[in-house]
């Protein structure tokens, strides 16, 4: 007895784990793009610096999208009155800023000019009493969060899928032919 298309049935069954794989993946490197993308792009409209930090790592059929910074859970979610922020990182952001040592303009949120008069020990006691009034702060009135991350995820969920789908179409299609 002859089974017709039985040649097929088992092309399909070896071929078909590996093709998925294979297709599965483009589409996890692709969804994690467009959403860091999209992530990127949200964090601009609250920093300049701050969107570099945001990366993905896919690890086999996973893939992680994130920030390098340490604050980015606090940027995200925000600070809920009673919990204190590090007093390291606030005034690094202080120093960074210029806002004690030179004239900070708002504006083009760029130091405009540095002030000649200041001694270094006066502006690092005033950038350690600056940061910790902004600690304090914090503490009292909590952050409003800044959401980058999960907005992006929901604003590409149908492009994902859309990915994925394709992904399933075009194994079905090259393991056929």
């Amino acid at each position: 007895m002859k089974v017709e298309g039985l040649d097929t049935v088992r092309r399909f069954a070896s071929q078909s784990p590996r093709v998925l794989d294979s297709e599965l993946r483009k589409s996890l490197r692709e969804s994690a793009a467009i959403v860091r993308s999209q992530a990127v792009s949200n964090a601009r409209r609250f920093s300049s610096v701050f969107p570099a930090s945001i990366r993905y790592r896919i690890s086999g059929l996973e893939a992680t999208i994130g920030s390098m910074a340490k604050t980015a859970l606090s940027i995200e979610q925000g600070r809920k009155p009673g919990e204190i922020a590090k007093i390291g990182l606030i005034r690094r952001w202080i120093e960074r800023k210029g806002l004690v040592r030179g004239v900070f303009d708002i504006q083009t949120q760029r130091l405009a000019r540095r002030l000649g008069t200041l001694r270094r020990v006066d502006a690092e006691a005033d950038e350690r009493r600056l940061a910790a009034s902004i600690v304090e702060a914090i503490r009292r009135g909590g952050t409003k969060p800044l959401a980058f991350l999960v907005p992006a995820a929901k604003a590409q969920q149908q492009n994902v899928t859309r990915y994925f789908k394709r992904a399933v179409d075009n194994t079905i299609r090259r393991v056929v032919r």
